[in-house]
């Protein structure tokens, strides 16, 4: 019997439930990797292609007429060439990896890889997760050229768990933020929402929360591209449109102080967030501190989860609030 590994480019729909079969299979795939939220990312790529003259592809890889991995990459077009990219480069997604299951051996993955490589030669991959057979594989070869720090906060089994393993300081500091907000006669509540069931007045009240702190961190936005944050943008919309869609909201005065938003992540047991912002409206009361305490407190009882994990970036509160740190690769 003939055990060579074929590929094809094909269509992402014509794949859709070998792709949804091989997710099913793998204990370790992402949110960004499945089908629901991979294809929003997918249906609204124009704003990237505009940006960096990037497409997406897709290329499957068959043995024994059976599909065993399906690379989801995209073709960049230059003036220098054409070059590929593993999907959501631009997009800047959190977790970037093919779709395969817990079968694939090392040597298949190899084996898909050259094929890959044979018919692209220049590509790069980004925000690999650590426990990625693609990372394992590539690394045999050259080493990753950069890594990229996350944080996660583990509940560690209860949140009086996770609490007492605070710094001092860092307690002083929650408790600080809570009686200021006694003192001054504050009223605050925290909400957990799906995501299916925000309002469209809440979900514009906490875009503007959000644009207003995407402003004052990165100071150039354009009216065009805050029309496309509050509208296109692949996470608003499946922020209220996915089954593993959640908002945690925390207002003061009945106003939006500070919310997160993100996506359930089985593998890892946790909830996955891309979008967090406070309004300095509330700074006295360290909002972002009581969101992310109060969070812990859900995590266990209404969402049946053991992480906040906060992705991509070294902000000082993530470690703080009892992140721990871990990598994601880029390697070409």
């Amino acid at each position: 019997m003939d055990e060579r590994i074929i590929m094809k480019q094909v269509s992402r729909d014509l794949v859709r439930e070998d792709w949804l079969r091989l997710n099913k299979g793998n204990s370790h795939t992402t949110p960004f990797q499945q089908w629901e939220l991979h294809s929003i990312i997918a249906h609204h790529y124009l704003f990237f292609f505009l940006s960096k003259r990037e497409w997406p592809c897709y290329f499957a890889f068959y043995k024994e007429d059976k599909i065993i991995l399906i690379a989801p990459m995209c073709r960049r077009y230059s003036i220098g060439g054409v070059k590929y990219f593993s999907f959501g480069a631009t997009p800047t997604i959190a977790f970037q990896d093919f779709i395969y299951d817990d079968e694939l051996t090392a040597d298949d993955m190899q084996e898909c890889l050259d094929l890959l490589y044979n018919k692209c030669k220049d590509i790069t991959f980004y925000n690999l997760p650590s426990d990625s057979l693609l990372l394992e594989t590539l690394k045999r070869k050259r080493p990753p050229y950069r890594q990229n720090i996350n944080f996660n906060i583990p509940l560690k089994g209860s949140y009086d768990n996770y609490y007492s393993g605070l710094d001092k300081h860092v307690k002083q500091n929650i408790r600080t933020a809570y009686n200021r907000m006694r003192t001054d006669g504050k009223n605050w509540m925290v909400q957990h929402i799906e995501g299916k069931n925000v309002s469209n007045e809440l979900l514009k009240e906490m875009m503007d929360v959000y644009v207003a702190r995407r402003k004052k961190r990165y100071r150039a936005t354009s009216f065009m591209h805050e029309w496309y944050l509050r509208h296109e943008h692949f996470n608003t919309i499946a922020l209220s449109e996915l089954d593993s869609a959640h908002y945690i909201v925390l207002y003061i005065d009945g106003k939006v102080a500070a919310f997160l938003a993100g996506y359930i992540n089985k593998g890892s047991n946790s909830l996955l967030v891309p979008r967090l912002a406070i309004s300095d409206d509330y700074n006295r009361y360290s909002p972002g501190v009581i969101l992310i305490n109060e969070s812990m407190k859900l995590l266990k009882n209404e969402l049946n989860i053991e992480n906040l994990d906060l992705s991509k970036g070294n902000d000082k509160y993530k470690e703080t609030m009892g992140g721990v740190l871990y990598y994601t690769y880029d390697i070409v």
